[in-house]
C-alpha cells in the first residue's frame, strides 16, 4: 500500500490504497502526462515529472504479506496524517502519511 504520498503527483485519498493494476495505470498517465509537471518549483525541484519507483520522493510503500510473512498485517484505515512543519501555504510541498498504527505485533 502506498504509506505517503506527495504533491503535486498525489493527493492524500492516495494513503493506504492498494498498489494495483489501476493505480500503476494512473501513475503511468502521470508520469508522462504534462499535467504532471509541478509548474512551481517549491513543489517539484527542475518541474520533474512523477518517477514510477518513487526515487524522488514521491510516494513511500509498505508490504503488508508475502511468501515471508507468516500472516498479512491489518492496517487500520484512518485520516491521512498532513506532514509538515508548519501549514504548507498554496504552491509549497505537502506530504500525506499513515498515522493509525502506533506498534506493530507480528506474533
Amino acid at each position: 500500500v502506498f504509506s505517503c504520498v506527495k504533491q503535486p503527483w498525489f493527493t492524500k485519498a492516495w494513503v493506504g490504497r492498494q498498489i494495483d493494476e489501476k493505480g500503476i495505470e494512473e501513475m503511468k498517465k502521470m508520469s508522462t502526462d504534462s499535467g504532471a509537471i509541478a509548474h512551481d518549483n517549491s513543489c517539484s525541484p527542475e518541474g520533474q515529472k512523477l518517477d514510477m519507483g518513487g526515487e524522488n520522493g514521491e510516494y513511500h510503500s509498505m508490504c503488508l504479506g508475502g511468501p515471508m510473512y507468516s500472516r498479512i498485517i491489518d492496517l487500520e484505515k484512518t485520516e491521512p496524517k498532513e506532514f509538515r512543519a508548519e501549514p504548507a501555504k498554496e504552491g509549497e510541498v505537502r506530504w500525506w502519511t499513515y498515522d493509525g498504527q502506533k506498534w506493530w505485533t507480528l506474533g
